[in-house]
């Protein structure tokens, strides 16, 4: 990977720290209310002013991730900004061009497939590559998947973000689906991650986060 791949790694996997961070502050609200729901020693109305307060602490906790990740999406926004301006007519991207122009629509889709690969992250050298393939009759439906605007991207993951607080303790599907986009641009970008924050085992993270939130124990 490039430095400017490798930095966006980097603030992804501080992003991913955040939010576990975040959702340690889950775990313990879903303590909490299970506590709270289970007291025998409390009034209906003590119950209340206690998942009250519990649910603050996770709102509060939830805008200390999102103004943390804000600074971190910045930076990914300004790198990837950079990364879709330059432009090298690099030996590997003039023996593309090569190839695609000796073969033209013959092309097999494995070795388009991986030519396209080869420039991800490399928005104008991608945007070279296309021109030469449609001239050539060669299929940009893939490649063309890789050209967007860092910039609109970066905007709507931060918009995600701050669903995350907006839903605090209300909708933790918002979390998932935040590191699913994140992740997905990350690809688009080029960027292969060192760590990924949810492991195979997603099912069983979103069964036990939904559970949390409703204030039910987590076998």
């Amino acid at each position: 990977m490039t430095n400017n791949q490798l930095y966006i790694n980097e603030c992804i996997q501080t992003i991913f720290g955040k939010l576990r961070t975040y959702d340690k502050a889950v775990k313990l609200w879903g303590e909490k209310k299970e506590e709270i729901i289970h007291s025998p020693l409390w009034s209906q109305e003590e119950m209340e002013r206690r998942t009250s307060a519990a649910t603050a602490e996770l709102r509060e906790a939830a805008q200390r991730f999102y103004d943390a990740i804000a600074k971190e999406l910045e930076s990914i926004k300004q790198t990837a900004i950079v990364m879709e301006n330059e432009f090298v007519l690099s030996s590997e991207l003039s023996a593309a061009i090569a190839m695609v122009c000796s073969v033209g629509a013959d092309l097999p889709y494995e070795t388009r497939h991986n030519l396209v690969q080869t420039f991800v992250g490399q928005k104008q050298a991608l945007i070279a590559l296309i021109s030469i393939m449609e001239v050539k009759g060669v299929d940009v439906q893939e490649a063309k998947s890789y050209i967007f605007k860092a910039e609109y991207r970066c905007e709507e993951l931060d918009n995600l973000a701050y669903q995350i607080v907006a839903q605090a303790g209300i909708n933790v599907g918002v979390v998932i689906n935040f590191v699913r986009e994140l992740e997905k641009f990350a690809e688009l970008m080029g960027v292969e991650l060192s760590n990924k924050f949810v492991s195979e085992n997603e099912s069983a993270y979103m069964s036990a986060r939904l559970r949390e939130s409703f204030g039910l124990p987590v076998n």
